[in-house]
């Protein structure tokens, strides 16, 4: 599991330096919540992942079908068991 909070997101031509993980995929939903932004992306695997971020201005805000990168640290994970 990795927090929401935890996941960067990139534009896909973006470069990601280091990221230990790195998935790629289309935002298929935004949601604001105050001062966070909820973004669902839907990887190349057909996986749904969500990832929180700061809401920011409108000029620099993801689109619906964007392509975007998902990028966090192995550190930021944690196995649970079932």
């Amino acid at each position: 599991m990795i927090r929401p909070e935890r996941i960067r997101i990139a534009n896909a031509q973006e470069n990601v330096g280091e990221s230990d993980n790195i998935l790629s995929g289309e935002v298929i939903s935004i949601s604001f919540v105050g001062g966070m932004t909820r973004v669902a992306v839907r990887t190349e695997n057909g996986l749904a992942v969500t990832a929180k971020m700061m809401s920011e201005r409108a000029e620099s805000r993801l689109d619906l079908g964007v392509r975007v990168r998902l990028c966090w640290a192995t550190s930021d994970m944690v196995v649970l068991d079932q």
